[in-house]
């Protein structure tokens, strides 16, 4: 077994403390990450396999972190895209990720962490994606979650227990729908309300939001909204108090 230099995730949190160790093995390329979650390491280490430097993620392998037990292999779907030889920066002293692509987020809000992977390589941000794989602690497995895997960037918001998911349209962004959605203990979603945003005068750069929410089983308009240039909102038409509360405060006027 011939050891590689360390490698060290790229990571959005200061005070993260995710490990890594790069090796070559019969071959093939494997990195152990352990994830930093809410503070601590997670009890599992995830083993990423690469068949060379030109292949994409082949599989994960999952370990039980304190007895090194294998508990489970991913095999990688079809459609992931993360290759060996574009995602990491090379520096004098260790390879880098150029982009974060393993991550423990909790989807559906069970206080257990579930693994996050990226699509593909390189992203953009109308097209970041991931393959959310749900924890099953009665399984010690983690499950596809094809439902919350097809939404374009989906992230879990636990003030409001939503994972929300945001599809971006024209005018630089102006233009974009915002859903949101629960998740029930099968994983099921179901989608509790919509913000779709239009051009509506391209010269003075304002915008119509158009605002639904589940109401009697099914989405209704609770409001419009006009965005003006300076990013403020006026009602132009529904109840005020009700589209008042779907106004982030940095757009109330």
């Amino acid at each position: 077994m011939k050891y590689l230099l360390p490698l060290l995730l790229l990571t959005t949190s200061a005070t993260a403390q995710e490990m890594s160790l790069a090796k070559e093995e019969n071959g093939k390329l494997e990195f152990d990450i352990q994830v930093d979650h809410h503070g601590t390491l997670s009890h599992h280490l995830f083993r990423l396999k690469w068949l060379n430097e030109q292949s994409s993620l082949e599989k994960i392998t999952v370990i039980d972190s304190e007895t090194s037990e294998i508990l489970q292999t991913i095999v990688m779907p079809e459609g992931l895209q993360i290759p060996y030889n574009e995602i990491f920066i090379d520096t004098n002293s260790e390879k880098v990720f150029r982009e974060k692509i393993l991550d423990i987020v909790d989807y559906n809000f069970d206080n257990y962490g579930d693994l996050r992977l990226l699509k593909s390589w390189p992203i953009t941000l109308s097209s970041k994606g991931y393959f959310v794989y749900i924890f099953h602690p009665l399984e010690n497995k983690y499950i596809l979650n094809e439902e919350i895997s097809a939404l374009p960037n989906p992230i879990p918001t636990v003030k409001s227990y939503r994972i929300e998911s945001t599809t971006l349209g024209e005018w630089g962004g102006g233009e974009f729908t915002k859903s949101y959605y629960s998740i029930d203990q099968d994983g099921k979603l179901t989608i509790q309300a919509k913000w779709i945003q239009t051009i509506k005068d391209p010269i003075r750069m304002t915008f119509t939001r158009d605002v639904r929410t589940r109401l009697n089983g099914t989405l209704q308009r609770i409001c419009l909204l006009d965005i003006l240039s300076e990013g403020r909102a006026k009602v132009a038409w529904g109840d005020r108090i009700r589209c008042r509360k779907s106004i982030p405060h940095t757009e109330r006027r």
